[in-house]
């Protein structure tokens, strides 16, 4: 009765038990032995049987068990190793315990347990992997772990945490006292509520910001996350999370809002509209106090994107401007305006013409990612330059009407004294020069001219039409007007007299004007040197006498800052160097080289 109890207690245990007689040398397997290594019920046992099924990375185990039947030894045996089932080939884990019993030095019997250690070895192992995810976590982790048992008061934290107090770990006290009283006296209370929040369980847990005493006296930034661990009953118990350093953070933060601030100052402060979005559809849209004035809205900041278009409109050139190709859109799509004008047009107010530049705002990656307009209101502007349009045009218009009355006046004096009508034509020419000048200054609101323009108009009215008889090169640079007339009569006499005497009065001759800019050495001002350059005209000699044309270009050179004049009657052409002072730089400093034809 007593070996069948202890039978059905070793079976209901899943153990599976081994016996070697040793008069016999028989083996005995129990049935759950023949079970936990895949063996047939009808399997005879015998040691090379199971020898067989042992892992061949655990073959020691047969040295092992060979060890327990020497005499000398105390005849224990136990092992834990792998096997490899007979049916499935599966690898399972086995712990193996027998006593071998010997007679005056005479093996009698053996017997043991087997026991499938399989489970318990996956979840050890799955428990050092997770361990080590863990402390790999903690140890990869800015902040510091914490528990706290709420029965003892007693709190363990790591390491961290006292580093980030500046305290030895050792002169810490490990209570929640300890920590608490450190709280800065500001941020203490709502610290303690929220502990008691979550300790009542009207929170799930702690979720608090707040400063802490550092060793050196200075404050330092907590951020405190815990959960409460409850027992059977739902009473607290421990209390366990992570605190993580947040002082560079918040530092960043308050730096941030600084600069925030005095952005919108400075943004206020400006006399041009800005609009930006981060919103590719362009839904939300900020805008500054001069644009909101602008557009005639009350609402600073962050906008409705249909709030902030619904009132308004932009139109180009007389035409409506789609809403898809407005200026932040525009810069959305890659194709920012710049320095393009618009009007807008508000209900119930006088339309404006603003000068709008746009950007794309692009990420680290350099993907657009919002976009900025600025606008400066130049309806004032506009205004002024069309009044300066129509008195410039008034007063050219009345100009050319004294010189057309000159021009009359002169020719009627000059009936009876100019048989040929040699001087009226000459006079006439000269005025003409000038008023072509008048009208090149007028095009440009009379800021200035670009000495090509001067060039090319003098050319034109002197044979340019004839393919290459002028070539002409030298930056494009911008002259004043007193500068520009003065230059528009002297080529206009140097002109006149090629189509005389010079390469112009022939069809094969040819003119060269080139001008450079120089610095002159001894005031450091710059210097502009035109070179007029005749060839392939008749053969040249100098004049007995200075005509009236030569001195009226020295005159007028003359009475230019720093200005000369240079001829040079050289024999395969006439050359003329005039020299003058100008302000400015070039207008583009690539040299143009062309013919005028």
């Amino acid at each position: 009765m007593q070996d069948e109890r202890w039978r059905l207690a070793v079976e209901a245990t899943g153990l599976g038990t081994w016996e070697v007689d040793g008069a016999t040398g028989r083996h005995r397997w129990s049935p759950e032995f023949k079970a936990i290594c895949g063996l047939p019920d009808a399997v005879e046992p015998a040691t090379s049987t199971f020898s067989a099924l042992i892992h061949p990375d655990d073959a020691w185990v047969n040295e092992a068990y060979a060890a327990a039947y020497r005499p000398e030894g105390d005849g224990r045996y136990e092992a834990e190793f792998r096997i490899r089932r007979a049916d499935t080939a599966e690898e399972r884990w086995v712990l193996a315990r027998g006593r071998v019993m010997h007679d005056d030095g005479r093996f009698v019997w053996a017997t043991g347990l087997l026991l499938d250690t399989t489970a318990r070895r996956r979840a050890e192992q799955a428990l050092a992997e997770s361990e080590e995810r863990y402390r790999l976590a903690v140890a990869s982790f800015q902040g510091a772990v914490f528990e706290t048992d709420l029965r003892t008061g007693h709190a363990y934290r790591a390491p961290r945490a006292y580093e980030m107090l500046g305290v030895d770990e050792a002169d810490a006290v490990p209570t929640r006292g300890w920590w608490q009283d450190r709280i800065h006296p500001e941020d203490r209370a709502g610290f303690l509520a929220a502990v008691d929040a979550a300790l009542a369980g009207a929170t799930e847990g702690i979720d608090q910001q707040y400063r802490i005493r550092h060793a050196s006296g200075a404050w330092v930034w907590i951020w405190h996350r815990g959960l409460v661990a409850r027992d059977a009953r739902g009473r607290p118990v421990r209390l366990t999370g992570a605190f993580l350093d947040i002082t560079a953070q918040k530092h960043a933060e308050r730096t941030l809002q600084t600069r925030t601030r005095e952005l919108e100052t400075v943004l206020d402060a400006v006399p041009a509209a800005v609009w930006f979005s981060y919103d590719p559809a362009v839904r939300d849209v900020v805008q500054n106090r001069y644009a909101a004035g602008l557009t005639g809205s009350a609402q600073l900041g962050v906008l409705s994107g249909d709030d902030s278009v619904s009132r308004v409109g932009l139109s180009q050139g007389g035409r409506p401007v789609e809403r898809s190709r407005w200026p932040l859109e525009r810069a959305l799509a890659g194709d920012p305006p710049e320095g393009e004008e618009y009007m807008l047009a508000v209900p119930g107010r006088e339309e404006v013409t603003l000068l709008v530049n746009a950007r794309g705002l692009r990420d680290g990656a350099g993907r657009i990612v919002g976009a900025v307009a600025v606008a400066l209101d130049i309806t004032e502007r506009k205004r002024a330059e069309e009044q300066r349009r129509l008195l410039v045009n008034e007063l050219n218009h009345r100009v050319k009407n004294t010189l057309a009355t000159v021009q009359s006046m002169a020719a009627q004096s000059l009936r009876g004294h100019d048989a040929n009508g040699v001087l009226a034509r000459a006079l006439t020419d000269r005025i003409m020069a000038l008023s072509r000048a008048h009208d090149l200054l007028t095009r440009e609101n009379w800021e200035g001219a670009v000495l090509g323009d001067i060039v090319r108009q003098a050319a034109e009215l002197h044979g340019g039409a004839e393919a290459e008889r002028f070539v002409v090169g030298g930056p494009e640079v911008r002259v004043e007007p007193r500068v520009a007339l003065g230059m528009a009569m002297a080529l206009h006499e140097l002109a006149t007299n090629a189509v005389k005497y010079g390469a112009l009065s022939n069809r094969t001759g040819t003119v060269e004007i080139a001008w450079t800019l120089l610095p002159d050495p001894a005031t450091g001002r710059t210097m502009l040197r035109l070179r007029w350059a005749e060839r392939g005209g008749p053969p040249v000699e100098a004049p007995q006498r200075t005509g009236f044309g030569t001195r009226l270009l020295e005159r007028s050179m003359a009475a230019e800052p720093g200005g000369s004049v240079e001829t040079t009657f050289a024999p395969g052409g006439l050359e003329c160097v005039l020299l003058l002072q100008v302000e400015g730089a070039p207008a583009r400093p690539a040299a143009i080289a062309e013919a005028v034809g």
